[in-house]
């Protein structure tokens, strides 16, 4: 019976130096084996740690061989597949990137859905969590840093490698808030002052209870000294001698823009009124 040439072409050197291998190491792993077992009806102990070694070493033999006989193969095929891992890599880079992004984001938790937080220029509320993005309400800036901008933003996981994300959750609903006013240099520093505390005492009156609670809950969350909820005004002056008040106060995020407004409006009016005095003065 004639072979094929096609099954001819298929057993190559390599393939039949397997061959032989397999069969010449079973066969004498076959042979020592009944060797040691002729004749005995139980085995001793030696004689079973030396059948255990002859299995064993058969198999070893058997994993050698087999990579000598087929290392140049073995070398071919792991540059080529070193290649494809190396083009695969670039080709998906920002696909994995992402994907480390998105176990960072789980294995460290710097933020979660509902936070607000702060990533590079780019601020919101964090509203879903994916393998490879994540998505923001975005926040407004400046006097609107309190508003959402009606935009959702879509963030590669990939930047949170990159960037320090800031979390202020806490400032969702109470915040620091800080702002400044300038005056002329001859305005009533005191009475202004004054007029700036006494609009921050009435209007905080509504919500200091809930401020105090949450002020205390935030600090021992965060385990470190945070700054004082009492409002404070400090004056100093620019490069025109403009007098300016730097104030701050704690309050729910939602009014910290109507306290400003109302401060800004009663020290103006105070201002105006003094405005008569100095004139005939």
């Amino acid at each position: 019976m004639q072979i094929p040439e096609s099954i001819i072409s298929f057993i190559t050197a390599d393939a039949l130096s397997t061959l032989l291998l397999i069969a010449f190491l079973l066969a004498a792993r076959v042979i020592f084996i009944r060797m040691l077992e002729r004749g005995a009806d139980t085995l001793s102990e030696t004689r079973r740690r030396w059948i255990s070694i002859i299995q064993n070493s058969s198999v070893i033999l058997v994993g050698l061989g087999l990579v000598f006989i087929w290392s140049p193969e073995l070398s071919t095929f792991a540059l080529s597949l070193t290649a494809f891992a190396v083009a695969l890599v670039i080709a998906t880079k920002e696909f994995l990137l992402c994907m480390v992004g998105a176990v960072y984001r789980t294995v460290a938790r710097p933020f979660e859905v509902g936070d607000w937080i702060e990533l590079g220029d780019m601020r919101g509320e964090v509203v879903a969590e994916g393998i490879l993005t994540t998505r923001l309400q975005e926040l407004g800036d400046d006097d609107r840093r309190y508003l959402y901008t009606g935009r959702v933003l879509t963030i590669p996981n990939s930047l949170l490698l990159a960037n320090t994300v800031t979390n202020e959750s806490f400032r969702k609903r109470f915040v620091h808030h800080s702002f400044a006013i300038t005056f002329e240099a001859n305005s009533n520093v005191a009475g202004i002052k004054q007029e700036i505390i006494d609009v921050i005492a009435v209007k905080s009156a509504a919500y200091d209870s809930i401020a105090a609670r949450y002020w205390e809950m935030v600090r021992r969350k965060v385990r470190t000294d945070l700054p004082s909820r009492d409002p404070s005004v400090s004056v100093g002056t620019n490069h025109l001698a403009n007098i300016i008040f730097h104030v701050t106060f704690f309050c729910p995020t939602n009014e910290a823009l109507a306290v400003e407004e109302a401060v800004i409006d009663a020290a103006l009016s105070l201002s105006y009124k003094a405005l008569p005095a100095l004139v005939q003065g």
